[in-house]
Parts: C-alpha cells; sequence; structure tokens
C-alpha cells in the first residue's frame, strides 16, 4: 500500500483523478448502478444502551429500544448514474404484516425520499412528502477532510472522507477514485469519486454490494417538476410539523 504525507494528499488526489477523468474522456462515456445496503450495527447500539443506562436511562427504554433495533432488517437502495447526473432511492418490497409499523433503517435509508445531484445544474435535491404535499427541496453540498486512510470494498481501493459539517469525525464516507463521479447515497456526493461506504456516525452504515457499469452514458429519469424549497425552508416546517404532532422534546 502506498503511503503519503497528509499534506500532499489532496495534491496527489486531484493531479490522479484529473488523470481518471481524461481517460474516462476519451475512452467511452461511463454509467452505472449501485446497490447500498443499508444496516444498523447491533454491537455499537448496544454499547450505547449501556452508557445510558449508566447514565440513568430507564432499562425499559433501553429493552424496548434493543427490542426494535433487533427486529429492524436491512434495506437495500440503488443510486443510478452517468457522467452528470444520479439519482437515489430506496427499493420498494412488498412487507408482509409481521414487518409493518416502525422501520428505523428504511428511515435512515431514504424511506420514500428521492436525491438526485444535477452536476451541470450544480444542484441537489429530494422529494419530500410532507402532509400529502410533494416539495422539491433544494440543499447544498457537504464539505469533508479527506485523508490518506484507505480500505478495499467491492475491489475498489477506497479512500477515507470525514464530514466537516458534524461535530463528531464518525460521519464517514469512503470514496474510489477508480469511479470518478461525483456521486452517492443520499447527500453523501460531492467528493472526487463514488461513495461505496457509509457510516452515518450512529449506527447505520450504507454499503455497496453490487456494482453495474455500463459503457454508455444512459439516461437517468430527471428532477420532478414540482414546487421547490430551500433546505432552510423545509427545516422550519419539519420542526412546525414536529411541534404540531407533539413529536419534540
Amino acid at each position: 500500500m502506498l503511503v503519503f504525507n497528509p499534506r500532499d494528499m489532496q495534491k496527489y488526489i486531484l493531479i490522479y483523478v484529473t488523470l481518471l477523468c481524461t481517460y474516462f474522456s476519451s475512452a467511452q462515456e461511463i454509467s452505472g448502478e449501485i446497490t447500498y445496503e443499508v444496516n444498523y450495527n447491533i454491537e455499537i447500539m448496544k454499547e450505547r444502551l449501556k452508557e445510558a443506562e449508566k447514565n440513568g436511562v430507564k432499562s425499559d427504554n433501553s429493552n424496548y429500544i434493543e427490542k426494535f433495533i433487533n427486529n429492524s432488517a436491512p434495506v437495500n437502495a440503488i443510486l443510478k448514474f452517468n457522467k452528470s447526473f444520479s439519482s437515489y432511492k430506496v427499493i420498494k418490497t412488498l412487507d408482509s404484516d409481521n414487518s409493518k409499523g416502525f422501520k428505523p433503517v428504511k428511515i435512515v435509508a431514504g424511506n420514500n425520499k428521492e436525491y438526485y445531484r444535477d452536476l451541470q445544474l450544480n444542484r441537489n435535491a429530494f422529494i419530500s412528502d410532507a402532509l400529502g404535499t410533494e416539495y422539491l427541496v433544494i440543499y447544498p453540498d457537504v464539505e469533508y477532510e479527506i485523508t490518506s486512510e484507505t480500505k478495499l470494498i467491492q475491489g475498489y481501493t477506497c479512500y477515507k472522507a470525514i464530514r466537516k459539517d458534524k461535530s463528531k469525525p464518525n460521519y464517514i464516507a469512503w470514496f474510489t477514485l477508480e469511479l470518478p463521479f461525483s456521486f452517492g447515497p443520499k447527500e453523501v456526493h460531492s467528493l472526487i469519486g463514488l461513495v461505496l461506504q457509509y457510516d452515518d456516525g450512529v449506527a447505520f452504515t450504507f454499503v455497496a454490494k453490487e456494482i453495474k457499469l455500463k459503457g454508455k452514458n444512459s439516461k437517468i429519469e430527471s428532477m420532478p417538476n414540482i414546487k421547490e424549497m430551500s433546505f432552510e425552508e423545509y427545516q422550519k416546517l419539519m420542526r412546525k410539523i414536529c411541534l404540531n404532532f407533539s413529536l419534540c422534546g
């Protein structure tokens, strides 16, 4: 494994990704699909439940939380992309009566939202159904600190990047320069390579389990032509809904 001086890491990556982009543009158009499996790390949650009990959290609460987490099945989601556009959403399944109810994994994976990223228009958006009305919510890029730490995911060398907008350093994206497309699951993108794994800082993990590349720039459904709102407006609306339904403390 190559070892880099962290101060030279950004410079090296930019040179490398430029070479890769030149290769792809001179060869052929590339598009593809990534299927992510979204899981809940039970062991991390159990450790946090133990910490909560030490801090005086009632044990019956902890037992309830542990029960529904243990019953949370993995969820699959799909990212479709070409050289300038991507769409992401949870893959719908037919739920049995026994599996209906509150599903934290599905909610974290994106639930019924659809996420879009348009590089040509420099625009990110997701569809939200607030009180029965669909909105296209426009949201900004997320900034990351790229490190020299690497690991293999699906045969691709991935670099570790830490989100700058979170107070704790355990919101981590793993992206590969071998696929130099600025896309990933949900809002996890704006890096210089496809994100193949994301650890959300709590106990949920998105991991690419299947990668399909195509030798053409396939067309992907565009952003819908519906009412738009800014991310700040969306946050205000969610707080209002939360308070109206007494869901906030």
